[in-house]
Parts: C-alpha cells; structure tokens; sequence
C-alpha cells in the first residue's frame, strides 16, 4: 500500500486525470495497518520504515501511462 509523502514535479494531464511523480513508504499490505498508524499522527519510526520509502514514477507507454516503483 503506498502512503503519500509529496509530489516530486514531472507533472501530466489528460482529458481523464492529471498528476505528477510521487514519494512516499510503499509498505506491504500485511504492515499497512500498524505504519497507517503512526503515519495518521506523523510519528513515523524511520528505523523500521526508512527501506520502504519509494518513488511512484510515471511514464506514456502505448498511449497509456505507465507507473513504476522504485
């Protein structure tokens, strides 16, 4: 499950949506409920959850966008 931390710019639009590069813990969904948590109060234990955080990248590929992880 990924918790939102910020934009990161490369902004898009379409007729259907619009958004841009993303950062945030990508946490996996058996951990969601303990990091939503601490997360809810903004009292994040970066020890245990710093190797989660991530970056949701998009990209066009075959007229649609495309986002990756990582």
């Amino acid at each position: 499950m990924f918790f939102l931390d910020s934009g990161e710019g490369q902004e898009f639009e379409t007729d259907e949506m619009e958004g841009e590069n993303l950062s945030g813990w990508l946490v996996p969904v058996k951990e969601a409920d303990e990091f939503e948590k601490q997360f809810i109060k903004w009292d994040i234990d970066n020890e245990k959850w710093d190797d989660f955080y991530s970056f949701a990248r998009w990209s066009w590929s075959n007229r649609q966008i495309k986002i990756t992880f990582g």
